[in-house]
């Protein structure tokens, strides 16, 4: 057994043959990137997606705060006979009075804005007031129409 053992194949026009194993490799390593790139752009946007949902739901529970501040002082009224709550307006939808509301905690994040306007009928000689509230929870940190912008509204009609 006497010979070159370190021969490569011969092709019948005398060529050797080699590169196959290269294609392979390259081909996979392409899939494997695509697979990889793919795997990575759909994490990110579920985590971007849970965290807009988070905010979302934050967003709401201050709107809500707002809404029981208004019912707090609507609540505090107590002259005789009842006159309407300083911070509402007269009935108008166009352009109610708008109360900046502080919210502390993990809220602290978010600006509430709190409208009201209102209207009175008498019932039985006694006047009683209605209040349309409508509060606005945005984050301070977003631009209305950006990426991260988060708003919810609570409205709340009350009576007193």
């Amino acid at each position: 057994m006497s010979g070159n053992l370190n021969r490569k194949p011969v092709t019948r026009n005398g060529t050797s043959q080699g590169g196959f194993a290269l294609i392979s490799a390259i081909f996979l390593l392409v899939v494997i990137a695509g697979l990889a790139t793919f795997a990575v752009t759909t994490s990110t946007t579920q985590n971007q997606a849970q965290s807009m949902d988070v905010s979302g739901a934050r967003a709401y529970q201050a709107a809500l705060a707002g809404v029981e501040w208004a019912a707090y002082n609507v609540g505090q009224q107590t002259s005789s006979p009842l006159t309407r709550w300083s911070q509402c307006t007269s009935a108008t939808l166009a352009a109610p009075t708008l109360t900046t509301v502080a919210v502390g905690g993990n809220l602290s994040s978010f600006t509430v804005k709190v409208g009201c306007y209102s209207t009175s009928y008498v019932e039985g000689g006694t006047t009683q007031w209605v209040y349309n509230v409508t509060s606005t929870a945005s984050l301070n940190s977003s631009v209305p129409g950006g990426v991260n912008y988060v708003e919810q509204v609570a409205t709340a009609t009350l009576i007193k």
